[in-house]
């Protein structure tokens, strides 16, 4: 691989893992204020849609980087996810 994609990717790395850090942070203290007033539906609901959200900017980084992603693992992680959406509306 060349020196500039693998540049690339640590940029990538560093970037995810300061996201993470920050979503960690922010669930913590949305699940210490919503924990009480949301149902369990909804907190599964919650946490589904913060999955998508990241798999999808990661999609849109792929897409930005002109990088195949027709196997990649995030598409699957995207498919996953959306399943979990579509059961969650069939309980509603």
């Amino acid at each position: 691989m060349s020196e500039k994609f693998n540049d690339s990717l640590k940029d990538v790395e560093e970037c995810l893992s300061v996201l993470e850090e920050n979503l960690d942070i922010m669930s913590d203290k949305t699940k210490t204020k919503n924990e009480s007033s949301l149902t369990i539906l909804e907190q599964c609901q919650s946490e589904v849609l913060l999955t998508v959200a990241l798999n999808t900017l990661v999609w849109s980084l792929l897409q930005t980087q002109e990088t195949p992603i027709e196997d990649h693992p995030v598409v699957a992680e995207i498919e996953r996810t959306l399943g979990y959406i579509k059961k969650s509306k069939s309980l509603m």
